[in-house]
């Protein structure tokens, strides 16, 4: 890692994770060039999705909230059959469990084959519940569970305002309110 990515993301995994995601980008771009090429991009539904997130710390950032948001802030890249023009940024609330419904929102009153309900993203309309595992590290986990936080979002979740965090008590399994740090 040079000095200066040093400067900018002040770590070297940070640094990492940029390269990486910048060279994910320049592949789907260059996969929607060869769909627009081949005149197929207009009648193509694009969804793509990333399992998961990590913070990220950057010199870039204005204050703390964003990097805290970088860590559940997943991939969710959509367009829809027939839509033209620039790339619009969507920064309505929405996760990866948006799939379903994006993938299926053409087709009138689509049905969950498991559950027999009809698939709509109405399930955050009332905020989600995030569970950040601590660390990918088996050593690091609980002895019969994982070791994770638990989090309450609703809304814009770059505004730190909008999460609260809870504590679960094992023996009880009651959870409580604890301050966001």
């Amino acid at each position: 890692m040079s000095d200066e990515d040093y400067k900018i993301y002040k770590d070297h995994n940070c640094a990492r994770y940029f390269y990486v995601t910048v060279s994910a980008l320049n592949c789907i771009s260059n996969y929607i060039s060869y769909l627009k090429e081949n005149n197929v991009y207009d009648n193509t539904k694009i969804i793509l999705v990333s399992d998961h997130a990590t913070p990220i710390k950057s010199s870039l950032f204005k204050n703390d909230d964003l990097e805290f948001a970088t860590g559940v802030n997943a991939v969710l890249i959509y367009k829809d059959f027939n839509s033209r023009g620039e790339v619009k940024i969507d920064t309505n609330f929405s996760t990866i469990a948006d799939l379903h419904y994006l993938a299926t929102k053409h087709i009138e009153n689509a049905v969950n084959p498991f559950n027999n309900r009809i698939i709509t993203n109405d399930y955050k309309n009332n905020g989600v519940n995030i569970v950040d595992i601590i660390s990918w590290q088996v050593e690091r986990q609980l002895s019969n569970s994982y070791n994770f936080n638990y989090y309450y979002v609703k809304d814009n979740i770059f505004n730190i305002n909008n999460w609260k965090k809870f504590q679960i008590d094992w023996k009880t399994k009651e959870s409580k309110e604890i301050e966001l740090k």
